[in-house]
């Protein structure tokens, strides 16, 4: 019976937002933003009507395939699919809304704090700095998809940094230290997130990331607390200095940022150190200086994928050991930026030697980290890491062509990735 109500009124609520726009009665951005927040106003009901898991899967499924449905009517074109869709770029994130929601929802288990934080910053944090960026915002930075604004983004902490706050005031006994340093962090994580998400994937990176966040601060001490806010504030700092000196545009210098703070979140000050350290001596291996921006996030996430795989794998299985595929693919990265800038300036230079100097400085890289790691066969390690860097450095060179357009050429990160990923995967015959 809620499930057939439910649906039903989100079915109005998508006629009316349908009506608005075919009348053009408001701007395409605020009516954009009413079928936003109208939709987390539905999300924010959901735990008083529905408990049984069964009947919350069926809902998100049903709204899923009403929402598809919606964008094959040929009425809806100029109506309501024009809201979805956005003016200029197309986006998913009707489908990632409910997802998100569902998933929240199952997270939390029962704990209101944990899924209400998540949908209110989701709801009026994302409202608020798309209002504020699109009519008031005046510093514009590149992102992935058009141009954000310093204005909009800053918004976005404000609005999440009180939402947080105020819930945890109200509705938990935390110390006023905790709180603070809880939604400071919220904050910075999430304004960072929403900046290099892409295609409408905010509404669901969002409220995931703001849940684990939540999940495992609430509990924590305020020391803890305190260097994670400090190390945060260190890397936001750190990166923005460095971004001068190297090429990353706009938003892949939020992307460095939030990936090495995702880095030490979930793994440490050890796991840290190792892309930190690619990160400073990149500006030395370079052979070809450029003023141009154009490493963008979604390059820098694509590179960033396979060490973030094997420390994802790392904390689930509980087995530390794996900082060493972890390890091996930073110090192939190395390797194989080496060998990219080089082959581009020195084309005449043997090939032979451009891998074998290359493989030796991504191996002293991986020697020196691999000092640090405890509990393992050292020369068994060594060996192994050091295979699989000049293979990855060996194989990506037979793979990617010189051309022109080298540098900017975006299957080659693609395969960039994936070969020194693949080539990792020798490590493991150490570990286990």
């Amino acid at each position: 019976m809620y499930i057939a109500l439910y649906l039903v009124g989100i079915c109005l609520f998508l006629y009316a937002i349908h009506k608005l726009e075919r009348k053009k009665i408001f701007l395409p951005e605020i009516r954009r933003k009413i079928l936003h927040i109208g939709s987390g106003f539905g999300a924010l009901i959901f735990p008083t009507i529905f408990t049984e898991k069964r009947d919350v899967i069926i809902l998100t499924i049903a709204i899923i395939i009403i929402l598809y449905l919606v964008r094959k009517l040929p009425k809806a074109k100029n109506g309501i699919v024009r809201v979805l869709e956005t003016e200029d770029r197309k986006t998913y994130g009707d489908y990632y809304f409910p997802l998100s929601i569902l998933a929240v929802w199952f997270l939390c288990n029962g704990n209101l704090i944990l899924y209400y934080i998540p949908v209110l910053i989701l709801m009026f944090s994302d409202s608020t700095a798309a209002l504020i960026g699109k009519f008031y915002g005046k510093f514009k930075y590149t992102a992935i998809e058009g141009k954000k604004s310093i204005e909009g983004s800053a918004i976005f902490f404000i609005t999440t940094y009180l939402f947080t706050s105020t819930i945890l005031n109200l509705f938990t006994e935390m110390n006023v230290e905790n709180i603070i340093l809880i939604s400071s962090l919220l904050g910075l994580v999430q304004m960072t997130l929403e900046a290099i998400s892409w295609r409408g994937l905010d509404n669901l990176f969002i409220p995931l990331m703001s849940f684990f966040m939540l999940k495992i601060f609430i509990g924590e001490s305020t020391f803890v607390l305190f260097l994670n806010f400090i190390v945060s504030v260190v890397l936001f700092i750190g990166v923005l200095i460095g971004k001068k000196r190297r090429t990353l545009a706009s938003d892949g210098f939020l992307a460095t940022f939030f990936y090495a703070y995702i880095t030490f979140f979930l793994g440490g000050i050890i796991w840290l150190l190792i892309p930190t350290v690619v990160y400073l001596i990149y500006p030395f291996i370079i052979t070809e200086k450029t003023n141009k921006k154009i490493h963008h996030a979604n390059i820098l996430l694509v590179i960033g994928l396979p060490a973030l795989f094997w420390m994802l794998l790392s904390k689930y299985l509980n087995m530390d050991i794996l900082i060493l595929p972890y390890l091996t693919v930073y110090a192939s990265h190395l390797s194989i930026i080496g060998v990219a800038r080089i082959r581009t300036k020195s084309k005449m230079l043997p090939s032979r030697k451009v891998i074998v100097l290359n493989s030796i400085v991504g191996i002293i890289f991986m020697t020196i980290f691999l000092i640090f790691i405890k509990d393992i066969n050292k020369l068994s390690c060594w060996a192994l890491s050091s295979v699989a860097i000049i293979l990855s450095t060996l194989i990506f060179n037979k793979l990617v062509p010189i051309k022109e357009n080298y540098l900017l050429n975006k299957y080659r990160y693609q395969k960039h990735a994936i070969t020194v990923f693949i080539c990792s995967i020798i490590t493991l015959i150490a570990v286990l």
